[in-house]
């Protein structure tokens, strides 16, 4: 019987790693851009994994990893502010003034 079996013989589940969204500046370009996303244990493999991915001739100036669950977009902002009371839901919106 294998180490990675359990008594009935089924195998181990593999582990999970966390997702890693990807970030690539390229060279004569002020912002970075989502190139996609990696699996990796830590920041360090992330890191490697994402520049063997999307930058594998060393085309990105800057290569970003963040973990996924750490990025909040503005739905989720959103979809909090119902939640909230009427006067914390407030707090949520901002007024833009108008461009001059």
């Amino acid at each position: 019987m294998s180490h990675t079996a359990d008594v009935a013989g089924a195998a181990a589940p593999e582990p999970v790693w966390p997702l890693w969204e990807v970030f690539v500046r390229v060279p004569r370009s002020l912002s970075h851009v989502h190139a996609g996303s990696v699996h990796a244990p830590d920041d360090a493999t992330a890191l490697r994994h994402a520049r063997a991915l999307y930058a594998p001739r060393q085309d990105g100036v800057s290569v970003w990893v963040v973990p996924s669950a750490a990025i909040t977009t503005a739905a989720d902002v959103a979809a909090q502010a119902t939640h909230l009371p009427d006067a914390a839901a407030a707090t949520w919106t901002r007024e833009v003034p108008p461009c001059r």
